[in-house]
């Protein structure tokens, strides 16, 4: 009795530590970047290309569409695993209501 108690908390610690090793790979796995070009913005869309250096040394790429004057500005910032293609329609909406918006990545 007492040696398959010690053997069936072996057999659950072994499984419940397989189990967290999985979810680690899979939170690493889906919350890691993905650098990838991303190009002209679309032709449809009034944006210009901008680049900011940061104090690190980074350079963050972005498009620019200018809105309005004292219309106000929007700064649209993008998920994990996305890049600012994925922003398109929101900063279409903003951007006809008179904002200035900026996508980055």
């Amino acid at each position: 009795m007492r040696r398959s108690r010690l053997t069936l908390v072996i057999v659950v610690c072994t499984l419940a530590a397989l189990g967290l090793a999985g979810l680690w790979v899979a939170g690493d796995s889906l919350s890691a970047p993905v650098n990838h070009t991303v190009g002209a913005p679309p032709a449809d869309l009034p944006a210009s290309p901008v680049e900011f250096t940061s104090e690190s040394g980074s350079t963050l790429r972005g498009w620019l569409l200018r809105g309005g004057a004292g219309r106000g500005a929007v700064v649209l910032m993008h998920g994990v695993r996305a890049d600012r293609t994925s922003m398109v329609g929101r900063a279409r909406f903003l951007n006809a209501a008179g904002f200035t918006v900026l996508l980055f990545d």
